[in-house]
């Protein structure tokens, strides 16, 4: 074997390797894998989130967690109200049923004045347990997602 072949070989052998170690990587991290172990559910981190962002102490942690969990039962709850009326109203569009068209939406719209009304309640909420520190993180935090959301809409 001369030179040229040996170092042929060599780069051969080493593009295997590196390929096998770039699938390993591909394989480890494939989508649709679920989260990891050590990664809470989305829901839980979001009020991590909060918790951080506002240097909450232990009983401003606690009284957060509390208002959290009745905010997310209950969002839940309009949510999955929301989602049935909407397969109603898709109905009522696909069956030109004009009359319940008109009655589902106004139950709707009724719905969401709830979940801003629910979002607003929360808002206050969390706001009663800061001081005054806190609290402009807090509208920080807000202002920051009402931007993000307008860029995101504006795609």
């Amino acid at each position: 074997m001369n030179t040229y072949q040996k170092i042929l070989t060599g780069v051969v052998i080493l593009l295997i390797i590196v390929n096998m170690i770039l699938l390993g990587f591909i394989w480890r991290n494939r989508p649709g894998k679920g989260p990891r172990r050590d990664q809470p559910p989305r829901h839980e981190m979001q009020g991590h989130f909060f918790q951080r962002e506002l240097d909450l102490n232990r009983d401003q942690a606690a009284m957060f967690r509390e208002a959290f969990r009745d905010h997310q039962r209950k969002m839940f709850e309009l949510n999955r109200q929301m989602r049935l009326l909407k397969r109603e109203i898709n109905r009522a569009i696909i069956i030109e049923d004009t009359s319940g068209l008109q009655m589902n939406y106004q139950k709707f719209y009724g719905l969401q004045k709830k979940v801003e009304v629910e979002s607003s309640r929360f808002i206050s909420s969390i706001s009663a347990i800061c001081n005054d520190e806190q609290k402009e993180k807090l509208l920080r935090i807000f202002d920051e997602s009402i931007e993000k959301g307008r860029h995101q809409r504006n795609r």
